[in-house]
């Protein structure tokens, strides 16, 4: 009996850790949204990127333990390009490459949906 405990206790923990890594990157995932939307209508963008910039230097990290690296990746080269953009005074292509950051950003918190057939 006492071994069924502690298995049913490692598997409440197990789930309580999922469910909150799931709110953590949904939670940073809608925070990356929220400034990119912001981002693409601004008309001086700069304030925003740099926001930006911070909150995904400060999230990268935690994220990366359970999102795909080709998202990580995609998220880090499109900041990249809005800077290059912003940079040069391009504002179409700061907004262009803005529009595919909040795709990514969205995607991030769609692979981390809860559902039952993630789990099974």
């Amino acid at each position: 009996m006492r071994t069924f405990v502690i298995a049913l206790l490692c598997f409440a923990v197990l789930a309580c850790i999922i469910a909150c890594n799931t709110v953590y990157i949904r939670k940073s995932s809608e925070q990356l949204s929220a400034i990119l939307g912001r981002a693409a209508k601004e008309s001086d963008p700069k304030p925003m990127l740099d926001e930006l910039a911070a909150l995904w230097e400060s999230e990268r990290y935690w994220i990366g333990f359970s999102v795909p690296f080709a998202e990580l990746c995609s998220m880090d080269e499109h900041l990249c390009q809005m800077r290059i953009a912003l940079e040069e005074g391009d504002l179409t292509e700061f907004r262009l490459v803005c529009g595919l950051a909040l795709e990514v950003a969205e995607r991030l918190g769609r692979l981390e949906r809860f559902s039952w057939e993630c789990i099974f």
